[in-house]
C-alpha cells in the first residue's frame, strides 16, 4: 500500500500510470484535486476519495481492470470524463448527492451492475454508462433535466430503468441496443426523443409516449421486434425516416 502523506494538495497527471504493481493507496484529507489519468491502467483492487477531493479530473482510473472497491465520500464534487472507463472488475460504486458533475463516458465500459445518479446533476452525460454488459438497473433522480447521446447505449443486459419528470429532452441512442429492455416509463414532461432512441431494443414490449412529443425521430423503434403496438399522442406531426423500421409494430 502506498501511503501519501497528509499534507500533499495534489497528485498530479500520471503520477501513477500504468503502475501495475500499485495495488492500494491512502489519500489524505489535504488532497482537492486528483488530476488526469493519475492512476490509469495500475494495478489498483480498492480506494477511498475522501470528501475534501473536490474534483477527479480525466481517466484517473481508466483501465484499472483489477480495481474492485470504490468509496467516494461526500463532499466529492465532480467526476470527470472516462474517470472509471473500462474498470471491469468494479461492479458497484455509490455516488454522493455532493456530486454536481459527471463527464462524457465516467463509467463507459466498466462492470458495474447497477447506477444510481444523484439529483445534483444538471444533465446525464453522454456514454455516463455505455457499452457495460454488466448493468441491469439505472435510477436517475429528480433533478437532471436531459440524458444526452448514447448515455446508456450498448447495455445489453439493462433490464431496469428509473427516470424522472425533470428530463425533458433525450438525445440520440439514449438505449441503442439495450437488448433486454422490456419496458421504460417516459418522463411526463419529455418534449424530445433523438433518433435511435430505442433502436435494437430488441424485447421492449411496452412504453407509453408522453403528450408533450410532436415528433418521432428517425430510427427510434427501429428493430423493436417485440414492440406490437403503440399509441401516438396526438401531437405527433411528424415520423422520422425508418422510425419503425424491422419492429414488430402491428397497430
Amino acid at each position: 500500500e502506498l501511503i501519501i502523506p497528509d499534507g500533499i494538495t495534489s497528485i498530479e497527471g500520471n503520477a501513477f500510470l500504468g503502475c501495475s504493481k500499485l495495488e492500494a493507496i491512502s489519500i489524505p484529507e489535504s488532497v482537492t484535486t486528483i488530476e488526469s489519468c493519475a492512476f490509469e491502467n495500475s494495478g489498483l483492487k480498492s480506494v477511498v476519495i475522501p470528501g475534501s477531493v473536490k474534483t477527479i479530473e480525466e481517466s484517473v482510473f481508466g483501465g484499472c481492470t483489477e480495481l474492485k472497491k470504490v468509496i467516494i465520500k461526500d463532499g466529492v464534487e465532480t467526476i470527470g470524463r472516462l474517470a472509471f472507463e473500462f474498470c471491469t472488475g468494479l461492479t458497484d460504486i455509490t455516488i454522493p448527492e455532493s456530486v454536481t458533475s459527471i463527464g462524457h463516458g465516467a463509467f463507459r465500459a466498466s462492470g458495474i451492475s447497477s447506477l444510481v445518479l444523484p439529483s445534483t446533476l444538471e444533465k446525464v452525460s453522454a456514454y455516463i454508462a455505455a457499452e457495460c454488459d454488466n448493468l441491469k438497473t439505472v435510477v436517475v433522480k429528480d433533478g437532471p433535466n436531459r440524458i444526452e447521446d448514447m448515455a446508456f447505449g450498448d447495455c445489453k443486459n439493462l433490464t431496469s430503468v428509473t427516470l424522472p419528470d425533470s428530463i425533458k429532452e433525450f438525445w440520440v441512442h439514449t438505449f441503442r441496443n439495450c437488448s433486454s429492455l422490456p419496458t421504460v416509463t417516459l418522463p411526463a414532461n419529455l418534449k424530445t426523443l433523438g433518433y435511435g432512441t430505442f433502436e435494437g431494443c430488441e424485447s421492449l414490449t411496452d412504453i407509453t409516449i408522453p403528450s408533450g412529443i410532436t415528433a418521432i425521430q428517425d430510427t427510434t423503434f427501429m428493430d423493436c421486434k417485440s414492440l406490437k403496438a403503440l399509441t401516438l399522442p396526438a401531437g405527433v406531426t411528424s415520423l422520422g425516416s425508418s422510425a419503425f423500421c424491422l419492429s414488430g409494430i402491428e397497430e
